[in-house]
């Protein structure tokens, strides 16, 4: 016998529809960055940097640490270059390390 709450669950499922589309993209915050649309590029990756995407992360912190539709940061672009590092992503790395390197960044570590 089939559970009722798995029936509703189903066609509720069924009625929405895909939520896809409901929520930030990489692909299409990564389109944006590619044309120099950094307002959309951020309004994308923020929410999915937030919910732990290294990817995005890594973006973000390329945007702060370059003033890309931003103001240039140095303390927000290490904050998410270290999120996306901790995680293993290597560019993110590489990067941290370029901020230990020059020293602007060690007041940020706590």
């Amino acid at each position: 016998m089939i559970r009722p709450l798995a029936i509703f669950c189903t066609v509720l499922v069924l009625m929405l529809g895909s939520t896809e589309g409901w929520s930030a993209d990489f692909q299409t915050g990564l389109n944006a960055y590619k044309i120099g649309n950094y307002a959309t590029a951020l309004r994308e990756f923020r929410p999915l940097g937030e919910q732990g995407d290294a990817f995005s992360q890594f973006n973000l912190g390329v945007m702060y640490d370059n003033g890309l539709g931003v103001t240039e940061n140095n303390k927000e672009a290490v904050k998410w270059y270290k999120l996306s590092a901790e995680q293993g992503k290597a560019s993110a790395q590489r990067k941290m390390s370029k901020h230990e390197k020059k020293k602007d960044t060690a007041e940020f570590y706590g």
